[in-house]
């Protein structure tokens, strides 16, 4: 498979894998494999329904609408999620 023929593949899978999606935040901090906090927006998490304990959410730093010549799909990640309760907020 060709470098086009890949990107659009892979593409297309995140596509597939984004469609629906609501964007409630980002992440703020990662400590690798153990924990990450997630800042969002109440009214983005409206949009979304909510975001219950236990719920997954997905985590990208993929730009979707980013053009072929400058995304490289062999370094974007997304990860999985998994939500188990609110955070301190920092003062």
């Amino acid at each position: 498979m060709d470098k086009i023929s890949g990107f659009m593949a892979s593409q297309a899978i995140v596509n597939r894998l984004l469609q629906g999606a609501h964007l409630i935040g980002g992440v703020h901090s990662f400590n690798g494999y153990g924990e990450c906090e997630v800042f969002t927006h109440d009214h983005w998490k409206g949009e979304a329904g909510g975001v219950p304990q236990n719920s997954f959410l997905l985590a990208s730093a993929i730009d979707t609408g980013d053009s072929e010549q400058n995304l490289s799909w062999e370094d974007e990640e997304i990860l999985l999620l998994r939500v188990i309760g609110p955070a301190e907020l920092y003062n």
